[in-house]
């Protein structure tokens, strides 16, 4: 697999399970991954409402690729590893 992943995440929650259940996916299948925390990176935040438009944000928001992903959903992400 090719695509670069990036994990935006939010220190104002650090607690978030489903942020945690993203990590330990792509730690698990042995998946290098950017995580990029939405509320210390203002630029990064910005360009990720750019990119996602009229989407709903949600955290986390994980982009493979080309691709965003919205929420934690591990059956979508299995989709676009391959």
């Amino acid at each position: 697999m090719n695509n670069k992943i990036t994990v935006y995440v939010s220190s104002f929650d650090p607690g978030c399970m489903y942020c945690q259940m993203a990590r330990d996916y792509f730690l698990s299948k042995h998946l290098m991954f950017t995580e990029i925390d939405v509320v210390e990176e203002e630029e990064a935040r910005k360009a990720l409402m750019k990119k996602l438009g009229t989407r709903p944000f949600m955290l986390p928001t994980i982009q493979i690729g080309n691709t965003i992903l919205s929420g934690w959903d591990p059956v979508e992400v299995e989709k676009n590893l391959c």
